[in-house]
């Protein structure tokens, strides 16, 4: 998780730390006013929303970029020049939330990116695991899981409503007033509903507890059990054998200064099978079997080397996701021999169709998306449960053109190297490369010349997939 700063501390250091922006995804369009536009503030420890001046044909503060410059023009003036410029009108929930919104020409209305009960259940856990993050010391080591949380939820409510009670001035927008104080007034029912749920279970008294945090879930170890708190989609379960719900584990090791990925198995007689599936991995340098004498660990093991300019992290993400479709749905148990296609005419069609065939994931990374078309069949398939996540660039076009892409993951970058981001590729099921010079836009299917080439090739899959992952994964 970024580190996140007090509201207060910006600009304290000679621009430093400064805030980092987020930009809606839609403009407010209000007659004479000197606004028209939000921007989240991201790397607050209690996110807020300023307003965006009007500044002729540059519709964005400070350039249009994602984080203000600390030697810049902003970053120089008073709080109150800021304040004046750049106006405070909401924090919290409210202003995450708004956020979350984007306006539809069609509907003369703002629909929500993500759907409104992940959204509440995605802002609840963030909070619940930095406060467990902070709260995992000796002198509570007494406590149990659920304490803790309803310890976190009593804190957790005085706080929202403080900061829903700063978040008056947003007033001067009643239609966005009313979806923020719906989605305000739905989060307190989601903490008054988790904190029944709670106050249900029932633990064994005494019981001493360890916690280690991971990305994605809080283990809690309480003898031989394990106990955790799983954020993924937004679920929260306490009381599970985690063992149960996995066939695998992974572990990055290193010998001799070079690091390597161990895997160890449920069940260890299919590591062989298992082998099989990571030896196609582009990334992967050499897999071997090993048998294992930890007794936490017994029975056969992967050792897994990357190749010589990939990191071990992006080699187990890459093996972590592989194995987890092998268990699940066995699409890598049959690779598909190479072929290789072109489209020409009618490429969204044909983009479409190639969607609908996907059975594990669609990831997508485009400079520009505005084919409603395209973003219709990403949506479909997310509500068939496929993993879907896309990329686009952060730019004008499409804050105020882009597609609805309803819930689906995503992530809006800038050039890392001080261009833009200027990908168009798409991977399905880590098998098929859609990409070439056709952006997803409603003027590379109506208006240019453009192609898309199709890739039907694991090991180029494998590459494409490596990319994709450290630009959605990068802060």
């Amino acid at each position: 998780m970024e580190q996140l700063f007090k509201e207060e501390d910006f600009y304290k250091d000679n621009g430093w730390p400064s805030e980092r922006l987020v930009y809606s995804k839609y403009f407010l369009n209000i007659v004479g006013d000197d606004y028209d536009q939000f921007i989240l503030v991201v790397n607050a420890e209690y996110p807020y929303i300023r307003l965006s001046p009007k500044r002729g044909n540059c519709q964005f503060p400070c350039g249009g970029f994602s984080v203000i410059a600390t030697d810049g023009n902003f970053a120089r003036k008073s709080d109150t020049e800021r304040e004046k410029e750049c106006p405070k009108i909401a924090w919290g929930v409210a202003a995450v939330y708004l956020i979350n919104l984007r306006y539809d020409r069609t509907q003369d209305d703002y629909v929500e990116l993500k759907e409104r009960d992940i959204f509440i259940r995605d802002y609840y856990c963030k909070y619940l695991k930095m406060y467990l993050d902070n709260h995992n010391g000796l002198r509570y080591s007494k406590l149990s899981t659920e304490q803790k949380e309803l310890d976190f939820i009593a804190e957790h409510e005085v706080i929202i409503r403080g900061l829903w009670e700063r978040s008056t001035p947003l007033t001067k927008y009643p239609v966005l007033f009313e979806y923020a104080k719906n989605a305000e007034k739905d989060y307190e029912t989601y903490l008054a509903n988790r904190k029944k749920e709670i106050q249900k279970k029932v633990i064994e008294p005494g019981a001493i507890f360890d916690e280690k945090n991971s990305k994605n879930r809080t283990i809690i170890q309480n003898g031989d059990k394990s106990l955790y708190v799983e954020n993924n989609n937004g679920t929260i379960i306490i009381g599970t054998d985690m063992h149960k719900r996995m066939n695998f584990s992974t572990e990055i090791r290193e010998t001799f200064g070079k690091q390597y990925v161990k895997v160890y198995f449920l069940d260890d007689s299919i590591a062989k099978d298992a082998k099989e599936v990571v030896e196609r991995l582009n990334v992967i340098k050499t897999v071997n079997i090993t048998p294992s004498a930890s007794k936490d660990h017994p029975g056969n093991t992967l050792t897994v080397y990357p190749k010589s300019m990939v990191e071990a992290e992006d080699c187990e993400k890459e093996m972590v996701e592989a194995l987890n479709r092998f268990f699940s749905r066995g699409i890598l148990a049959d690779k598909k021999p190479v072929r290789n296609d072109a489209y020409f005419n009618d490429i969204a069609d044909k983009i479409i169709k190639d969607l609908d065939k996907a059975r594990v994931s669609i990831h997508v990374c485009m400079a520009w998306f505005t084919n409603q078309s395209i973003a219709d069949k990403l949506v479909e398939k997310h509500k068939q449960g496929i993993d879907v996540k896309v990329i686009f660039y952060d730019d004008h076009t499409n804050s105020k053109f882009g597609v609805n892409i309803d819930g689906i993951p995503f992530k809006a970058v800038r050039g890392s190297r001080g261009g833009i981001m200027h990908n168009k590729y798409c991977i399905i099921d880590n098998q098929v490369v859609i990409t070439g010079s056709y952006n997803w836009s409603k003027n590379a299917e109506d208006k240019n010349e453009e192609n898309a080439a199709v890739m039907y090739d694991y090991d180029r899959a494998s590459d494409y997939s490596v990319e994709f992952r450290k630009m959605f994964d990068s802060e």
